[in-house]
């Protein structure tokens, strides 16, 4: 299970640094310099979750075999899910949101639902670290 997340933050690094490369050599003067600003953070903030995953399973893989961190954290539904789906959400609706200017304006009401993957990112992380602070005590 702990592999899959590592194997997971792995992709999504990739994904990370094939998508900011896009925006910055194939959108460049074909998008504003607002979206392209948008596009960079829907990427940034998809390269932090990727090293997130990736540190946290590591950080969870080391912690003497804690079964109950690692369920809090691996299991469908787990904080790192969370996390996962909140950046999925949160970064895809700004690539999205990003093109509006290529595909059409119709799309500016996505970026409605950039917060919900926000929010979701930022209770998850903080979950988290409360439940690491938990069982080092």
């Amino acid at each position: 299970m702990k592999r899959n997340h590592f194997a997971l933050g792995a992709f999504m690094f990739a994904m990370g640094v094939a998508m900011g490369a896009l925006g910055a050599h194939g959108l460049e003067g074909k998008i504003s310099e607002h979206y392209l600003d948008v596009w960079k953070k829907a990427s940034e903030y998809w390269m932090y979750s990727a090293l997130g995953t990736m540190s946290v399973t590591a950080f969870v893989h080391n912690k003497d075999q804690n079964e109950a961190l690692a369920h809090s954290f691996f299991r469908f539904g787990g904080l790192l899910t969370w996390a996962i789906f909140g950046t999925f959400i949160f970064s895809i609706s700004l690539w999205v949101l990003a093109m509006n200017e290529l595909w059409g304006s119709g799309l500016k009401k996505l970026g409605m639902i950039t917060p919900i993957g926000g929010v979701m990112m930022i209770v998850a992380w903080v979950l988290m670290g409360l439940k690491v602070l938990k069982i080092n005590r």
